[in-house]
């Protein structure tokens, strides 16, 4: 069992120094004068994996014309995305219209951004106003309380809700 491990274990030394080589080689001919043996590698490129195509390293996507890597754009506010190739906005700003830069997301008072930081909603205890632009407080009659959402209120235990106004009216109770 010794003699496999060592074995694997040198198998896979041997395979890793051969591809840094061989990724080192092909790499360091990156000029116009190459021979057949050898291809052009571009800068902010690598090798991939088999040796013979290269791609663009984080933060660069290929040129339109295929020979070269370009630097990926990111506009203020912006990081690159988990890819490298294109970029997200911060959390807190969203892209605009058009999608080339970020700008800051409007969060009314009495209103939290979202998780993503992309839109808002509204604190409990208020709810939307008529015209959808900001947050008012929730309007709730005597003996009320917030239900689970926040977003709506129920009559207090011992109350229910009037049929025909906003209102909790008190439970009668007949003794028998």
């Amino acid at each position: 069992m010794y003699k496999i491990k060592f074995l694997s274990w040198f198998f896979i030394f041997v395979l890793t120094v051969n591809f840094l080589s061989v990724n080192q080689v092909l790499a360091s001919h990156t000029s116009d004068n190459y021979d057949d043996d050898y291809f052009y590698v571009p800068a902010n490129a690598r090798i991939d994996a088999f040796g013979d195509q290269w791609y663009c390293v984080r933060g660069y996507v290929e040129s339109d014309d295929g020979d070269g890597c370009e630097e990926v754009d990111v506009p203020d506010n912006a990081r690159l995305d988990g890819s490298g190739r294109t970029w997200v906005c911060k959390l807190g700003f969203k892209k605009t219209r058009n999608g080339s830069d970020c700008e800051r997301v409007y969060v009314p008072a009495y209103a939290r951004a979202d998780i993503f930081g992309t839109r808002w909603y509204c604190q409990r205890g208020y709810v939307l106003n008529e015209n959808g632009t900001g947050c008012e407080r929730l309007i709730m009659p005597a003996n009320s309380h917030l239900d689970g959402s926040g977003k709506n209120w129920i009559c207090d235990p011992g109350y229910r809700k009037h049929p025909r106004n906003e209102s909790c009216q008190r439970v009668l109770r007949r003794d028998y």
